[in-house]
């Protein structure tokens, strides 16, 4: 019984860093082919930049929030500002902005858990920004 346990176990650690490998491997590749379509953009017709943009912000938003969960800070708030929400904010785009700050504000409370207070109110000054037409942005 020993035997199995310590082999499932091993097998179990291996798997993890397989997975952590591909993972990894997976999130070059998407980088890649992101910063080829982004070097693209200037050339897409006004409703593929749209959709394109909308994409873009959310992608950044995501790496945002997986950021703090990773407790990185700092690039958090790199991809909260490559997110580009202002643009939103000015062209009143609601699903966009209202999705987006929602995360913000999410990711904020996981920030206040942690009592890192600080944080907490870069994100949220910047979501009400947002809201607010970008003044704050």
């Amino acid at each position: 019984m020993q035997f199995y346990f310590n082999w499932t176990i091993s097998n179990q650690k291996l798997l993890e860093e397989n997975d952590n490998r591909l993972t990894i491997k997976i999130q070059e590749h998407a980088d890649r082919v992101f910063k080829d379509l982004e070097s693209m953009s200037s050339t897409f017709e006004d409703s593929v930049l749209s959709s394109f943009n909308k994409a873009r912000s959310e992608l950044f938003i995501t790496k945002m929030q997986l950021s703090i969960q990773e407790n990185d800070i700092q690039m958090a708030k790199f991809y909260e500002e490559r997110a580009g929400l202002s643009s939103f904010a000015s062209s009143n785009n609601s699903e966009v902005l209202t999705e987006s700050t929602r995360v913000i504000y999410n990711s904020s409370l996981s920030l206040y858990n942690q009592k890192r207070y600080s944080d907490v109110i870069y994100f949220l000054n910047k979501a009400i920004g947002y809201l607010s037409n970008g003044s704050n942005s």
